[in-house]
């Protein structure tokens, strides 16, 4: 059976000041950097065999530190579908102004929805697996990202709202009929 392990970015400067980022292109501040350097041997007792990261900085920095730290060579794949959450005219905004939003269900242009970054993640994780069956595939993305796996794998424990922190590492194993279960959440 395939795993896959997602491991949310280190710290950006939008993360510290609590803003909302999506697709905003921001990198790792240093303390992020940091928690990437710390974060590497938690990740050290499995045998990669692919590596994803989201095309956005912050994700591709952390997969590049944590990489370095345990000498793994694989060549990193880009992978959009694995890029965070579209949040549209929320991006920049506070995040007390984007739970209201989120809590109230607004439509906004440009936000993507739920169910959509659900699809689109599930899309991506699929087709990882497909791609690499039965392999041990380590993902590097975002909040949003890792939300939407636990959200469609276990809607009754996990929504959008429930909290992640920077370097969380989420591993689900798949069972080759479609079916994802959560192993761990770290």
């Amino acid at each position: 059976m395939a795993q896959i392990t997602f491991v949310r970015h280190g710290q950006t400067e939008w993360n510290r000041i609590e803003r909302v980022q999506g697709k905003t292109d921001n990198p790792l501040n240093n303390n992020g950097k940091d928690q990437a350097t710390k974060a590497a041997p938690k990740l050290k007792d499995t045998q990669w065999d692919v590596i994803y990261s989201s095309p956005l900085i912050r994700a591709l920095q952390t997969a590049q530190i944590i990489c370095d730290e345990l000498d793994i060579e694989e060549r990193i794949h880009l992978e959009d579908g694995f890029a965070e959450r579209n949040f549209g005219p929320l991006e920049g905004g506070n995040y007390d102004a984007f739970r209201e939003a989120m809590d109230n269900k607004l439509e906004l242009d440009g936000l993507e929805t739920e169910t959509e970054i659900m699809t689109r993640v599930r899309t991506a994780a699929d087709k990882a697996i497909e791609w690499y069956p039965g392999k041990n595939i380590l993902v590097f993305c975002h909040s949003h990202v890792i939300k939407a796996m636990l959200t469609s794998v276990d809607p009754e424990h996990y929504n959008f709202r429930s909290p992640l922190a920077n370097l969380a590492i989420v591993t689900f194993e798949y069972d080759g009929n479609g079916n994802y279960q959560l192993l761990s959440i770290e």
